[in-house]
């Protein structure tokens, strides 16, 4: 008695609204068409019927549909930007983490324990700094490449992770990883060099 079919119609809208930004694009849309088919069968006279005696309310189903379909649209698009950017800031704070424990670090050995820590908090999974010359990752260790300035560098291996396989935004943040595991690899190699030329030149 305290509702007419227009506040009937927002609050299946607003049930549209939520479940769109909470479970996606495919769900809400479901739920449009749910919402008219249980809208006309329960408060368009004839009630727990699918033909209204008033015609006009087929128009007011398709227009129920229309702004369902829009709405599911741009909230499904607003929670795929808000995850992309919980990943990117998720990126960016491993990113800094792993430049923290780096920085800090003078030989291979700190690097190593550096990164195997950043990598086991970030993705959960063990980490080893391999040689250039380590044999073949057995197994399903993902191995990645620690490419410097100039010769290879050895590589990076994370062992498997059975039941969390690796995304394409993992890989990516992965290969950053790497590629900052090499930066400081080759930082320690100079630092060292230019030890031990200050150590022979004044030998």
């Amino acid at each position: 008695p305290y509702l007419d079919l227009a506040d009937q119609i927002m609050v299946y809208l607003a049930g549209v609204v939520y479940v769109a930004l909470h479970y996606g694009l495919a769900p809400s849309l479901g739920c449009v068409i749910a919402s008219v088919f249980l809208f006309d069968l329960i408060f368009v006279p004839p009630r727990w019927g699918l033909n209204p005696l008033n015609k006009q309310h087929l128009l007011t189903f398709a227009v129920m549909l229309a702004v369902g379909l829009l709405i599911s649209r741009l909230a499904a698009h607003a929670r795929q930007q808000t995850v992309l950017a919980q990943a990117r800031a998720r990126r960016a704070q491993a990113l800094n983490e792993l430049s923290a424990r780096l920085a800090v670090a003078c030989t291979a050995g700190e690097l190593a324990d550096g990164v195997a820590a950043a990598v086991q908090l970030t993705f959960g999974a063990r980490c080893t700094v391999l040689p250039p010359d380590a044999p073949d990752a057995a197994g399903d260790a993902l191995r990645l490449p620690l490419k410097g300035t100039g010769s290879p560098l050895g590589s990076l291996e994370i062992a498997a992770m059975p039941a969390h396989p690796h995304s394409p935004e993992e890989h990516d943040l992965l290969s950053a990883f790497a590629h900052q595991t090499a930066l400081a690899l080759e930082r320690c190699a100079f630092e060292q060099k230019s030890a031990d030329a200050l150590v022979e030149a004044e030998t």
